[in-house]
């Protein structure tokens, strides 16, 4: 730090800090300056500072609203991923898929479990253009012999938009295609949704203002249909109101603030030094 004005008869001084000039007062006494309680200000200044800092960016991050889409957080490596989970139903058991294969057709990797080919499977095109059925970056539920389902499980509280479609043009007389939409559904916590849109084998879902809490699942799933290895799906959920932050976040920002505090209050209530 450097001086920047005053001499040793002045009663005050320009202290230059890194970015910050502070006034200080200061007394001469033998020849020697004794600069009161800098040490002390520019320490209790940056404590304060990181408590703030901390506090708000804790808090922010809490209260930002957030957006999921089966398609674009698609992973051929990782299940569950973030808020999402491939799997395939037995009765009304959700059941999670642990092995993956690659697509050749697709060019990706897709989810499935048991022994091939008999089996359900959850994959995404990666070629540029329409693949049995399925458009170029969308996901294929894959129900010729099960019900694959996609899970998306609420990382935290707060109300959202819930979007979906499946189906698309009928392949199945060739083997390979979209599946009759009819066979498919869109479940909240367990619960059956109605159909809001039906278009050229196409079954839509438009719901807004779903409450949920952390935990809470939304689920898209096909029924079994032989000769139908492929159907379209588009699935998007997007929060409309800040979650809640967790209370331990909460706690953890008041907690910085108290201490900050009482370590101020401390500081002011000890003696001085005199010089």
């Amino acid at each position: 730090m450097d001086v920047l004005s005053g001499d040793a008869d002045d009663s005050t001084a320009n202290i230059a800090v890194p970015g910050v000039t502070i006034p200080l007062r200061i007394s001469a006494k033998g020849g020697y300056l004794s600069m009161v309680r800098l040490r002390l200000n520019v320490r209790r200044n940056r404590l304060l500072a990181g408590l703030s800092c901390l506090m708000l960016a804790g808090l922010s991050h809490a209260s930002r609203a957030q957006s999921w889409n089966l398609a674009t957080d698609y992973s051929g490596t990782n299940n569950p991923t973030g808020a999402w989970t491939y799997g395939y139903l037995t009765g009304s058991t959700f059941n999670v898929f642990t092995q993956t294969v690659y697509s050749a057709s697709f060019g990706s990797t897709g989810w499935y479990s048991g022994t091939l080919p008999n089996v359900p499977y959850i994959g995404i095109n990666d070629q540029g253009s329409t693949v049995y059925g399925i458009s170029p970056g969308q996901v294929s539920l894959g129900s010729d012999y099960g019900v694959p389902e996609a899970r998306w499980t609420a990382p935290s509280t707060g109300i959202f938009n819930v979007s979906a479609e499946v189906g698309g043009t009928l392949l199945e007389d060739i083997g390979f295609g979209n599946a009759n939409a009819d066979l498919a559904a869109l479940q909240i916590n367990g619960v059956n949704q109605g159909v809001t849109g039906v278009s050229n084998n196409v079954y839509s879902w438009s719901i807004s203002n779903v409450s949920l809490t952390a935990g809470q699942t939304v689920d898209i799933y096909i029924g079994q249909q032989v000769g139908a290895g492929n159907t379209n799906t588009v699935f998007s959920i997007n929060e409309i109101t800040p979650s809640t932050p967790e209370p331990g976040t909460v706690g953890f920002a008041v907690g910085l603030a108290v201490s900050g505090a009482e370590l101020l209050r401390r500081r002011r209530s000890s003696p001085r030094r005199r010089p």
